[in-house]
């Protein structure tokens, strides 16, 4: 749960700092005005920015407005934007020499100031919970309480109370819930009593049964 709350929150950022960096592909200087720091906010800025100059760059020279399969999937979506929105020419961010910044270099440039560019698993990869690339493959997982299905990709709750992995105790029944279990008693505590977390009756007068 925690590591869904953790990609859910980096996406978040990710989306909030990448309108700057297309303004910024709209500047004369481009993406060389943002300072050299690791921050993930700049990081964000910046990467934006040279996805947002590649599909401008695509535009400009009459190219279908479709992304590299080889770039990442927000890249992509800002890519296919700017190049949908396209401006004249003369509105391209230019490098020193006065030309239009070569895609190729900002494609290099980018790799090697985000390392997960071409990582498969960015956004989830093809997983459905859980994502590993490790260079020569993308191995899918699943976590606790879940189990990987015959594609390779899918996950299915497991049903603890049919295969027997609870740990419910005498007198309690097994109830299957999504991603885990509970115990439930088969009786009720009866007048007088209360049932506690751990599952057991406690009287008024912390008398236990």
């Amino acid at each position: 749960m925690w590591m869904v709350q953790e990609q859910c929150c980096h996406n978040q950022l990710e989306e909030l700092h990448c309108a700057t960096g297309i303004n910024l592909a709209s500047e004369p200087e481009g993406c060389a005005t943002l300072h050299n720091n690791n921050s993930l906010e700049t990081i964000f800025i910046k990467r934006c920015c040279h996805c947002c100059i590649l599909g401008k760059a695509a535009q400009a020279r009459g190219q279908q407005c479709e992304p590299n399969l080889m770039i990442s999937y927000q890249c992509g979506l800002v890519f296919r934007a700017c190049c949908v929105k396209g401006q004249e020419s003369s509105d391209f961010p230019r490098g020193d020499g006065g030309d239009p910044q070569d895609p190729a270099k900002i494609a290099d440039d980018e790799e090697q100031e985000d390392p997960y560019l071409n990582d498969r698993c960015r956004g989830g990869g093809p997983c459905k919970q859980q994502c590993r690339d490790t260079g020569d493959e993308v191995v899918c997982s699943c976590f606790v309480g879940y189990q990987l299905q015959s594609d390779g990709v899918s996950c299915e709750d497991i049903n603890e109370c049919i295969t027997g992995s609870h740990n419910c105790r005498l007198g309690e029944s097994c109830i299957n819930t999504v991603g885990s279990f509970r115990c439930q008693r088969d009786s009720s505590c009866g007048t007088g009593y209360e049932l506690t977390e751990d599952n057991n009756c406690k009287g008024t007068a912390s008398i236990q049964i």
